[in-house]
């Protein structure tokens, strides 16, 4: 059995792969705004070179970060709109 403090340390994360991703999230954004071209372009591959994630996960990551970002959006089109 090992201690706390060394099971701790058994995955430890490489730098290069948090640079990955938040290269892919920057490239994402300015792709995005810059151009209109959709994040998953570019976040699908990060997060499956950044993470070591399947594509299943990283498509499933992707809509759902849209899906929670687009919610604020429609509740207020909703609420503008009248029907409520």
């Amino acid at each position: 059995m090992q201690p706390a403090a060394e099971s701790s340390k058994l995955n430890p994360r490489p730098a290069w792969r948090d640079l990955t991703t938040l290269r892919s999230g920057f490239a994402a954004g300015l792709l995005n705004g810059s151009f209109g071209i959709g994040g998953g372009i570019v976040i699908v591959p990060g997060l499956m070179l950044g993470r070591k994630i399947g594509v299943g996960a990283a498509v499933a990551t992707s809509l759902s970060a849209v899906t929670v970002l687009s919610l604020p959006a429609l509740a207020v089109q909703v609420s503008l709109s009248g029907f409520v």
